[in-house]
């Protein structure tokens, strides 16, 4: 397994943080994977579903709005909040529909 390590931090915690092979996740103008030793960016980071490897089925994490900071095999979100699918009655996407209809 390739070593990147997802950190998802929100203002009350760090809500996640282990490694993957692969994350994928939203941003401002679509959604974007990273493998390891992928190039440093920094992104503004829509309301959407994080997934956890290649074939996204490491577990999955709605996210609200915030910042994605990808550097040395680190993907760190700064989101507003975080939940897992566990969390949720439904889909996360259906959740997500949901907070930002409020």
């Amino acid at each position: 397994m390739s070593a990147i390590t997802l950190r998802i931090v929100t203002p009350k915690a760090t809500a996640f943080e282990g490694q993957t092979d692969m994350v994928t996740g939203p941003s401002f103008d679509g959604e974007f994977g990273v493998l390891e030793n992928h190039t440093r960016f920094l992104t503004l980071s829509e309301p959407g579903i994080i997934y956890i490897g290649e074939d996204k089925s490491g577990g999955a994490f709605a996210v609200g709005k915030g910042f994605a900071e990808i550097a040395d095999n680190v993907v760190t979100f700064l989101v507003d909040y975080c939940v897992t699918e566990s969390e949720v009655d439904g889909s996360l996407e259906d959740y997500i529909e949901s907070r930002n209809a409020q």
